[in-house]
């Protein structure tokens, strides 16, 4: 189970465990939930004293559990401080530091490949000339975000349209494409 760096509550706390609490309709099914997630988590990180919580936070939910077992009546915002508490610490250092790491530098790195699908000259340092053709040059580059190496065609629009090969241009440029992606017919 993850747990932030400070120690402080899991992430699953946060995400499933409260907004599952907070979607249930009757007082019993609260009450029942409550008391699972206080007992599963909140009270294994007072027992394992690395929770870094304000006290007046743990003090309220037990408070509003007690209540609950004599009035069989729980609001469904009991654990509002501690999702406020884990808001202010992923607003922190950590937050910092995730952007620090690796981590993020390589999300970042996938967002700009999924974000950018038309690629340009600029994505790429070319190296060398692999071969000529009637209408231009196949060059040895590699992609500057993965370091991966290719093959890029580059035509000469002059030469296609003196020679008259707009239709052959475009029939190889459907092919190529269907071969880098796999798409079959």
């Amino acid at each position: 189970m993850p747990t932030f760096a400070n120690g402080s509550l899991p992430l699953e706390l946060g995400n499933r465990g409260i907004k599952r609490f907070q979607k249930l309709e009757t007082d019993d099914e609260r009450i029942k939930e409550g008391r699972q997630i206080y007992d599963t988590f909140i009270m294994k990180e007072l027992l394992s004293q690395s929770h870094t919580y304000p006290k007046s936070a743990v003090e309220y939910v037990q408070e509003a559990l007690t209540a609950a077992q004599k009035t069989r009546k729980l609001d469904a915002d009991i654990f509002e401080p501690y999702i406020n508490e884990i808001c202010n610490s992923l607003r922190g250092h950590i937050f910092d530091r995730y952007i620090a790491s690796e981590k993020y530098t390589r999300f970042c790195q996938w967002k700009n490949l999924e974000l950018n699908i038309n690629l340009t000259m600029n994505d790429f340092s070319v190296h060398r000339i692999i071969g000529r053709g009637g209408f231009g040059e196949v060059y040895g580059c590699r992609k500057a975000d993965t370091g991966k190496m290719y093959a890029m065609k580059c035509l000469d629009k002059k030469r296609i349209k003196m020679k008259g090969g707009e239709t052959l241009a475009l029939n190889e440029r459907i092919m190529l494409s269907l071969v880098s992606t796999g798409v079959s017919d």
